[in-house]
């Protein structure tokens, strides 16, 4: 399964990915980059611990075609005449502090009413999902392949993009 995604990444991030991907399915509890990281440090070879942790900021691979392989692969379990159902759904993960990049004010959903707008500050986020029913489960479950930031209008003019919208953003989801 995880071979499938090694022409998205340099061959170095590749096989640091493969030894992260590894320690996350024997980690138990939160499964963060450092407690993985504990979990294979006997099988983690050359490198430096922080080497890891820059997969996620620095390292080099190509995010669209991870997406296209992940939502492949959760894909091929859908039966061949059933239909596709894609879901989307945004939520705003709070972040606190004053350096913490591209954060903004969002509207909180579950705490906001008809007359009460809720704000909280952090970065809005844009889940797509597939609805996948699998076989001795009763519910279908939403298996989450794409993921993106919605940037707020500040955001936008700092970075040179254009605002990315929870629709504009999953519109582009749609086209990719």
């Amino acid at each position: 399964l995880v071979n499938a995604f090694q022409g998205a990444f340099t061959k170095p991030t590749f096989q640091r990915f493969m030894l992260l991907v590894t320690g996350l399915i024997v980690t138990i509890g939160r499964r963060t980059v450092s407690r993985t990281l504990r979990v294979i440090e006997p099988v983690m070879g050359e490198g430096h611990w922080c080497n890891y942790h820059r997969i996620y900021s620095q390292a080099r691979y190509r995010l669209w075609d991870v997406g296209r392989i992940l939502a492949g692969r959760v894909i091929a379990l859908l039966p061949a005449d059933s239909p596709i159902i894609l879901l989307a759904d945004d939520t705003v993960d709070g972040k606190a502090g004053q350096r913490v990049w591209a954060k903004g004010p969002h509207r909180d959903g579950r705490r906001s009413t008809r007359h009460h707008v809720s704000i909280k500050w952090g970065h809005k986020w844009l889940v797509m999902c597939v609805l996948v029913k699998l076989p001795g489960i009763d519910r279908p479950w939403a298996l989450p392949i794409l993921c993106g930031l919605c940037c707020t209008e500040k955001v936008a003019k700092q970075t040179g993009y254009g605002r990315k919208s929870p629709s504009r953003l999953c519109q582009q989801f749609l086209i990719r």
